[in-house]
């Protein structure tokens, strides 16, 4: 078995991550625990989680219906920084191994479900009427961004071909102009402005600038199109993914779950 499991402790709370070797140590200047969660050959460096209700739970069981490699790879494309796409027949297993590597890397999740009613409002910020006031409101993938969460984009076949490049340059970039004035900055540039000496903190957020998480990760699901109804990814923003087919999976690994679930 590729896949083991470690308990640790900190604080004298017990931190799980299921199927996988976690290793923690403490940072005493920036007091946050961070880990090391190692999948198979794969180690990949992960903090703790600030608002632990939006991690996952219960989707790495033992028996849960998801090839070992298929973690190994999600681990390799965390490790490398790169946004994932699940693409394969219809049924629950992308949804489930996206929030299954969640689970085991402790990673926050914002998910965002997809639809032909999608609008650019939903990816950015939507106004919200309150007492007279118009406020904005960040999307799922606004927070994401700016907290370091995972982005779970849902069903991206469903959505109409000119909303999701709303998210393109987001993706490419990690920048994005939000209808409130603000603008969402790459972390690269965010530091240098920083670095150069003649902005901070405060004079950055006065002019709007934002900073993305470093951790922002977005994965993607959907089905092969034309193989199945929907529209197809514009080829700019396919090139943004990188991709993984998902299966059904084999007889064998669903018999073990359906043995392991009966056990239990």
């Amino acid at each position: 078995h590729a896949l083991r499991t470690l308990q640790c402790r900190r604080h004298a709370t017990h931190l799980r991550r299921p199927n996988a070797v976690v290793v923690m140590r403490l940072l005493p200047t920036r007091r946050l625990c961070t880990a090391s969660v190692r999948v198979a050959d794969v180690t990949v460096k992960v903090s703790a989680a600030k608002t632990p209700h939006l991690v996952p739970h219960a989707f790495a069981a033992a028996g849960s219906p998801a090839p070992p490699q298929h973690l190994r790879w999600m681990a390799q494309k965390e490790a490398l920084g790169q946004d994932v796409l699940l693409i394969g027949p219809p049924g629950g297993q992308k949804r489930q191994l996206a929030l299954r590597w969640a689970e085991v890397a402790g990673r926050e999740v914002e998910s965002l479900a997809l639809s032909s009613d999608t609008t650019e409002a939903d990816l950015k910020q939507r106004r919200q009427v309150l007492d007279g006031n118009v406020y904005y409101v960040d999307a799922a993938p606004v927070r994401a961004a700016i907290a370091g969460r995972l982005l779970l984009l849902d069903g991206v076949e469903k959505a109409e071909r000119n909303v999701l490049p709303t998210l393109n340059n987001l993706l490419e970039n990690r920048e994005m102009g939000l209808p409130d004035g603000r603008f969402l900055m790459s972390p690269a540039r965010f530091d240098a402005l920083l670095a150069s000496g003649d902005h901070t903190h405060a004079s950055l957020a006065a002019r709007g600038y934002v900073r993305v998480h470093h951790d922002f990760r977005v994965i993607a699901t959907g089905l092969p199109v034309p193989a199945f109804a929907g529209f197809p990814l514009d080829p700019p923003l396919r090139s943004r993914f990188q991709g993984l087919f998902c299966g059904v999976p084999p007889p064998a690994l669903q018999l073990a779950s359906v043995r392991a679930l009966l056990s239990s």
